[in-house]
């Protein structure tokens, strides 16, 4: 799939939901936080990839998700 458009910035919002991925296994997506809007940005940004197994969606993280976990947060 290819997105079109400037990536959005990584945020407090996208480092706390990655935290619910950081093992790197596959989380089915009802033990997730219901935030449609929020899973489609890190998609789009490849920071987790999605997969589907007998009707059930999964997420994980992706080596890019990682990295941005991994670079020091930005104080105000």
């Amino acid at each position: 799939m290819i997105w079109f458009g400037l990536a959005s910035p990584f945020n407090h919002h996208h480092r706390q939901f990655l935290e619910y991925l950081r093992n790197g296994e596959w989380v089915r997506a009802i033990d997730l936080p219901d935030r449609p809007k929020l899973k489609l940005t890190l998609l789009r940004n490849r920071w987790i990839e999605t997969q589907e197994t007998d009707g059930e969606v999964s997420y994980r993280i992706t080596a890019a998700g990682l990295e941005e976990m991994s670079k020091p947060k930005k104080l105000r």
